[in-house]
């Protein structure tokens, strides 16, 4: 077993909360979706990450399908307020180690352990077995979570699902008034009486575009794949193309032509790209 101590906790950090929603993101996917998960089309996230064995192996970014970020480096676990400054970890059993933050409102000065598993389709699910142990060993052999239960194998709650945060999470409204709330696992529209959801799939930050399944209650297609592309312009705003919305598998959404992000006049099908403004 590789078990791989760290440098001096860090102090003065922000508080914490163990689940914490911001209000910024959407609500978990509908159970009647697909459970399709979504990866970095570029790196997908696969068990063996690649990183250095002398690192976490899931350092980054992440939005939690219950809603909030969740960033973790080789020194913390942050989730909303809450910090976590991480003294070991093992890679091979998937699990760190945290003493919680002497600022943090919940259990200040206490010890937390966090587990995690690969889904292998480009998330992470993970439990936070323990956090309020006395000593950093009670954490360490502390019993830990049910990987064979995700419902409820986190000490009687499920694991929580998160992935590699979307660079343009949040809430906007297009130039023809339609509204959008956008994240890591739904792009939802809201407009002139309708809902129209779209269930994330795979996401590609650096090329600024996803791949969604359409919600089986769409009014236009649904059960059917859609792209998303934004871009920016030399202001820094952003536009939006809703560049295919019928594929029939997400291989042919993903193999389809896509828009022409230098052209924002008429490079979206021949239309011109939509506006977001960030609300």
């Amino acid at each position: 077993m590789l078990s791989i101590s760290l440098f001096p906790l860090l102090f003065g950090l922000t508080a914490c909360g163990d689940k914490d929603d911001t209000g910024t993101l959407i609500s978990p996917i509908d159970p009647n979706q697909p459970t399709d998960e979504p990866e970095e089309e570029e790196v997908p996230l696969e068990e063996d990450s690649g990183l250095p064995t002398d690192t976490i192996e899931i350092v980054g970014v992440y939005e939690s399908v219950e809603g909030g970020l969740i960033s973790i480096d080789e020194n913390t676990w942050e989730m909303g307020p809450a910090q976590f400054n991480l003294t070991q970890y093992d890679n091979d059993e998937d699990y760190t180690i945290g003493q919680n933050d002497t600022n943090n409102p919940n259990h200040p000065e206490r010890w937390s352990k966090f587990e995690w598993v690969f889904d292998g389709g480009g998330s992470i699910l993970y439990c936070q077995s323990v956090h309020d142990a006395s000593l950093e060993d009670d954490a360490l052999n502390a019993e830990g979570a049910n990987s064979e239960d995700f419902a409820q194998g986190c000490q009687g709650n499920s694991w929580t699902a998160i992935r590699t945060a979307l660079d343009i999470t949040g809430e906007y409204q297009d130039s023809a008034g339609i509204n959008h709330r956008i994240n890591a696992w739904q792009w939802v529209q809201e407009g002139a009486g309708s809902t129209e959801l779209f269930y994330v799939t795979t996401i590609n930050n650096e090329e600024g575009w996803l791949i969604a399944e359409n919600g089986v209650d769409n009014a236009t297609n649904p059960n059917l794949w859609s792209v998303f592309q934004w871009t920016t312009d030399s202001d820094n705003s952003l536009y939006y193309c809703h560049s295919s919305n019928d594929a029939e598998m997400k291989e042919d959404a993903m193999n389809q032509d896509f828009a022409d992000a230098d052209d924002l006049t008429s490079g979206c099908k021949g239309s011109a790209w939509n506006s977001l403004e960030r609300q």
